[in-house]
């Protein structure tokens, strides 16, 4: 009977240890867990404020970055957009090619601007560079514009005689293309633009919206 006392005895207390034990064990899991969410949360924390920081300085890069597909952004689309082109291809031409013209003066324009920005010498050489590979560029887009109705079976020195007066306004519209974005791109690398300055401000457009309009009356009543 003492012999059964005492293995009960010795069975509880091994019971209250192992008890004791697995509170234990579960209390450092909790607190390992704790530690986790706590990391976790912090965590997130910086993963919000560096979200928070991006998108203010995104914002800020909005603010002073002129889209080259925004009208809004310059005089030059949002007058020619307003147009009314008229149902002639050559009206269509003479709009296209005075667009195409205002785009190439303004991009002239802004490389005057930029190489004032620029005290070295081979840095301004380096701006004129860049607008002869624009002149070159715009010369082999005159002849690759026309694809979509050229028979390219032909010579480029006879597809002119087959591509119709439609070819007109598709080089004069590939020629627009490249001084804009070349104008753009311009603007960018500017010191001006780069430092923050409004482009508003730091550049001034060039295109002149009367002279534009008396200009492209005369060439539609000529037409």
């Amino acid at each position: 009977m003492k012999k059964l006392i005492a293995a009960l005895s010795l069975l509880f207390v091994l019971s209250l240890t192992a008890c004791g034990n697995s509170d234990a064990a579960l209390r450092q899991e909790n607190e390992a867990l704790r530690q986790q969410i706590l990391a976790l949360e912090a965590e997130r924390d910086n993963l919000t404020k560096e979200n928070k920081d991006l998108t203010e300085e995104n914002a800020a890069l909005d603010d002073t970055a002129p889209e080259s597909g925004d009208d809004e952004a310059n005089p030059i689309d949002r007058f020619f957009e307003g147009v009314d082109v008229g149902s002639s291809t050559a009206e269509m031409n003479a709009v296209a090619d005075s667009w195409a013209g205002a785009w190439e003066s303004e991009c002239r324009n802004a490389a005057k601007w930029l190489k004032g920005q620029l005290p070295l010498q081979e840095d301004q050489a380096l701006v004129d560079a860049y607008i002869a590979s624009a002149e070159e560029q715009s010369a082999r887009m005159d002849i690759m514009a026309i694809y979509p109705i050229a028979d390219l079976t032909l010579p480029q020195t006879d597809r002119s005689a087959s591509s119709g007066s439609l070819r007109g306004v598709l080089w004069a519209g590939a020629h627009q293309q490249v001084w804009k974005d070349t104008f753009y791109q311009l603007l960018y690398v500017a010191p001006d633009y780069a430092g923050g300055a409004d482009s508003a401000v730091s550049y001034q457009f060039l295109f002149d919206v009367e002279a534009a309009q008396t200009q492209l009356d005369s060439l539609l009543s000529a037409d």
